[in-house]
């Protein structure tokens, strides 16, 4: 019996570990947006459900000896496939297609280890059953949802923290050779067992009523496939969610996976946990506060977001997963009930990636899973009263969800209602808004999510002024001028060189000259599009310019025999966090082999969550450069948006003209640590402010 609950508990450990570790892993190759994750998901999901559907058909169609075969035979196949280390051939060279692309990926390098995992809980189980059939097999699901929820917490807490992205999938490779031992033994049990059941055992039906408590309510296919797409649909709407403007960092991942496993061990474990009453009550408690944070939350401090969002998560998560533990069958049937819920599962993660994308402009998603929640709740919960009581819960439940849609409704009006284009990929949620302002300018306004990266003046007097971030006096134009001033007069004098991770309107080419040359490097074909259709700085400006399609540092790493730059400008946001891979140590050693020895890197530190100073300043330190900072305060009857900008470069003299400059802060960040991350090992949270 000790064999079975090791096996159970392992794997599940394993399960949950690589899950977080495989979407850290991919998370720069493909653009380091919450995606990503959303795209692991639905990976981890998929095989999920193939793993139950296997042990569905081991269990009703083949014999134990045969089945104990068939799974030696697939755990042995799956050692030889480790370790699980993705090789860097798979990274992609092109933007297109990146769900595809990484779906690829994943299967290539953890696929089939991964679906002898899956398939572990639920052929386990019966294997169990058949040798034990007094015992309920249902407490080996807890058993199984905590190995998987301790999995999940020790990654972000330990094992982010501490071991390398290498060493993690060597020690999990590792981890998994001792399981692929226990589940071989427990498989070679099954083969050799032809054990009859004890005499006077209770079977079937008897079993189950020995073995569990009264459950109350019948279920099936439809009903458990339904609620299991809801709680997952639920998960990932609300991952994407708490991502937006902030970091996608594992905790991020792993706090509402954490929250979703929590449930299932709870309401699995014993039935007088899930009150029916009790939580669909908090649920609908719980949607006011998430509306007003859903309204205003990029002005509330993460913490507050992240609390209210998991909060509500939770709740609904206990409303979906307590009444499918109230509708479980049999333990005779019980591959049949994991099955329908590993289908419901994978059904709320395609609509997650694939569905919602292409049906939405923006995350709706979450919406449409707190509607479907509440209708949810709302029925179980109306299904208490009798008589009249009923009739009036069920009118007031009807009026309340017509209240919630109007909220809904109005949130997405209030935040659309100036919007004039709308774009969503796998890149995120793209935005042009149009106002009025003062004297009857109009000002144009790219977003990504809720997060401003560039504007522009429409009337052909300022059209050709940069403003809000980059407007004359921010750190990026007196590093342009700054440059400009240096070069003349020197041997060998140029027009200014300039490379920019990132396009957004395009509003840094306001600041080109004649015979200056600026090169974009953008990772979204979105981003170009409405770059050109909606703004006219690229079209406006005498200088030369070129937009560089895919990921910012791979296309630099590639441009070596190009002629130096004199400045390149890190300027590539997701939402209001800048990516990972862009930031590391092993990213500004390929941008400081891009420019001129005298040249210049300029970090774009104006984020309201995250502080990318004590990043500059760990890169200053290990690469022995001088370092400056400028921050310049908004002034919105001149366009200007508060601004900070961090400047590195290698050249004292420059750095001694930049100091001398308005705004110049000599130590940006010096109250805080310097943090140096590398492409093996980072740490997002210690940056969230």
């Amino acid at each position: 019996m000790f064999q079975y609950f090791t096996t159970i508990f392992l794997s599940a450990f394993l399960l949950f570990q690589v899950q977080p570790l495989m979407g850290k892993f991919l998370l720069p190759w493909f653009g380091g947006g919450p995606a990503v994750w959303t795209t692991c998901m639905l990976f981890f999901q998929t095989l999920l459900l193939g793993g139950y559907a296997y042990a569905h058909l081991i269990a009703t169609r083949v014999t134990s000896a045969g089945g104990g075969a068939i799974h030696l035979v697939v755990l042995t196949g799956s050692v030889l496939l480790l370790p699980i280390t993705p090789s860097e051939a798979s990274i992609p060279t092109e933007p297109s297609m990146p769900a595809g692309r990484l779906l690829t990926v994943l299967i290539s390098s953890v696929g089939i280890p991964y679906f002898a995992l899956a398939s572990t809980g639920p052929l386990l189980q019966r294997w169990f059953h058949q040798r034990h059939p007094t015992r309920s097999p249902f407490r080996l699901y807890a058993l199984s949802n905590a190995g998987s929820l301790l999995g999940l917490v020790m990654y972000p807490l330990v094992v982010e923290r501490w071991i390398g992205l290498n060493a993690q999938t060597v020690a999990w490779s590792a981890g998994y050779l001792a399981f692929a031992a226990l589940c071989g033994s427990c498989a070679w049990a099954a083969r050799a067992s032809s054990r009859p059941v004890e005499p006077g055992a209770p079977t079937g039906a008897e079993a189950a009523t020995s073995a569990d408590t009264e459950r109350g309510d019948g279920g099936g296919f439809l009903l458990w496939i339904s609620l299991s797409a809801i709680g997952s649909l639920l998960m990932l709407s609300t991952t994407n969610q708490m991502s937006q403007a902030i970091p996608p960092v594992p905790l991020l991942w792993v706090l509402p996976l954490a929250l979703y496993l929590a449930s299932f061990i709870i309401c699995f474990d014993n039935d007088r946990w899930y009150d029916r009453r009790v939580w669909c009550s908090l649920f609908l408690a719980s949607l006011a506060p998430t509306l007003f944070v859903l309204i205003e939350g990029l002005w509330f401090p993460v913490p507050i977001r992240v609390t209210v969002y998991a909060a509500t998560l939770f709740f609904g998560c206990m409303v979906c997963h307590g009444e499918l533990a109230r509708s479980r069958p049999e333990p005779g049937q019980l591959t049949s009930f994991y099955l329908s819920q590993s289908l419901g599962g994978a059904i709320g993660g395609i609509f997650a990636t694939f569905v919602a994308p292409a049906l939405f402009l923006d995350y709706w998603e979450f919406h449409l899973s707190l509607a479907a929640a509440y209708t949810l709740a709302a029925a179980r919960i109306g299904g208490e009263f009798a008589g009249e009581r009923r009739l009036l819960f069920r009118a007031g439940s009807v009026a309340v969800g017509v209240l919630l849609s109007i909220a809904l409704g109005a949130q997405i009006y209030r935040e659309h209602h100036d919007t004039i284009a709308m774009s969503r990929n796998f890149y995120g949620v793209l935005a042009v808004h149009e106002q009025n302002a003062e004297n009857d300018r109009w000002i144009r306004s790219l977003l990504h999510g809720r997060v401003e990266h560039g504007s522009q003046q429409m009337d052909a007097e300022h059209r050709r002024r940069a403003q809000a971030f980059y407007a004359d006096g921010s750190g990026i134009a007196i590093a342009i001028e700054a440059l400009r001033e240096s070069n003349e007069g020197r041997p060998g004098a140029h027009s200014l060189r300039i490379g920019v991770l990132g396009l957004g309107a395009g509003a840094i080419a306001a600041h080109g000259r004649r015979g200056d040359s600026i090169r974009f490097y953008e990772i979204d074909l979105h981003v170009e599009e409405m770059a050109r259709r909606y703004f006219t700085y690229l079209e406006d400006t005498p200088a030369k310019v070129d937009v560089v399609l895919g990921d910012a540092r791979l296309s630099i790493a590639r441009e070596f025999e190009h002629p130096a730059l004199d400045l390149l400008v890190l300027d590539a946001f997701n939402g209001d966090s800048i990516p990972v891979h862009l930031v590391t140590l092993e990213a500004a050693q390929t941008y400081f082999g891009r420019l001129a020895p005298r040249g210049v890197l300029a970090i774009h530190s104006s984020s309201y969550h995250v502080d990318v100073a004590p990043l500059a300043r760990g890169l200053a330190n290990a690469l022995d450069k001088e370092m400056i900072g400028f921050f310049q305060a908004s002034d919105r009857e001149k366009g200007i948006e508060e601004n900070r900008w961090v400047l590195l470069t290698s050249d004292p003299e420059l750095h001694d003209t930049l100091a001398s400059q308005p705004h110049a802060e000599r130590e940006p960040g010096a109250n805080t640590d310097a943090i140096l991350w590398t492409d093996d090992f980072s740490d997002p949270l210690r940056i969230i402010r």
